[in-house]
């Protein structure tokens, strides 16, 4: 075990439910028709539809070779709201000196009155380093979405799925 690893926390009740050991951090509410969220420094959470949770957290991840988070250190966010649009766009960088990593990226998050929402993420690395996983996060709330079908749009391409009944780590 890394000396880095020995300093996470025990998992608790807010590791398992929203993938950190604290409380998101207040922030802005968003919305526009029937969605509503908060936005929190650099991540999305609490993405309710009609009332009901159905994101817990989306976020940009950067995982070191151990698997460990590089925190983002996000600006300040610029916000934008009519009562049809929201929009947000913000920039963060997650350096890590230990590891050499120094990665940066702009997001945009936007939601329409027609129930869409939108984040995209676009980053560079400002040098060279090993990692496990850079990109979007999604904690969805399984008690409502276990067995939903989904579409997910890329720059390219249109995927779509099941999403499973049973969470398991991934390869």
């Amino acid at each position: 075990m890394s000396p880095r690893q020995a300093h996470r926390s025990a998992d608790s009740d807010w590791t398992a439910r929203w993938g950190r050991d604290h409380p998101p951090a207040p922030g802005v509410t968003l919305g526009a028709g029937h969605w509503q969220a908060r936005f929190s420094a650099d991540e999305l959470v609490d993405v309710r539809l009609n009332e009901q949770q159905i994101i817990r957290r989306l976020c940009v991840r950067v995982r070191d070779v151990d698997w460990n988070t590089v925190e983002g250190a996000p600006s300040r966010p610029r916000v934008a709201c009519t009562p049809d649009t929201a929009a947000v766009s913000f920039d963060s960088r997650h350096r890590d000196p230990e590891t050499d990593i120094d990665f940066v990226w702009s997001g945009e998050l936007s939601g329409r009155a027609d129930d869409v929402i939108e984040w995209t993420m676009v980053g560079r690395a400002r040098s060279a380093f090993d990692y496990n996983r850079i990109g979007i996060c999604m904690l969805l709330n399984p008690d409502v979405l276990a067995g939903a079908s989904y579409v997910a749009r890329r720059r390219d391409h249109a995927v779509s799925g099941r999403i499973d009944d049973v969470i398991a780590p991934q390869p």
